[in-house]
């Protein structure tokens, strides 16, 4: 998820509890193939430019607000680089922790 390796850590009535691979802080919950939980920490921030104006920082590389939901709980946010590369790459976030990482990018960082 997100280009990130989790391992299992534990089952429990169909729920399964995963942690990074690499040791971090970030764990994510499923039940299926359906995402529950997810508490991401790898290298997360919100930076602002001169005007105010937010942008995710996730390993590398910066996300910009959808308009409509910038002020919302629930954001979505596109990769910065969309329309210089046409980059797939999105996430969600709700009360600004990330519960969904889409596409992959089609660019270097």
């Amino acid at each position: 998820m997100g280009g990130h390796w989790y391992r299992l850590d534990g089952c429990y009535r169909g729920k399964r509890r995963w942690k990074c691979a690499r040791g971090c802080a970030a764990r994510i919950h499923t039940v299926g193939k359906r995402l529950v939980f997810s508490d991401l920490r790898h290298r997360l921030q919100v930076v602002y430019n001169n005007k105010g104006y937010p942008k995710l920082a996730l390993n590398g590389y910066y996300y910009r607000p959808h308009n409509a939901y910038r002020n919302q709980p629930k954001v979505l946010w596109y990769c910065a680089a969309r329309n210089k590369y046409q980059c797939p790459a999105r996430l969600r976030t709700i009360n600004r922790e990330v519960v969904a990482v889409m596409g992959l990018h089609n660019h270097v960082r």
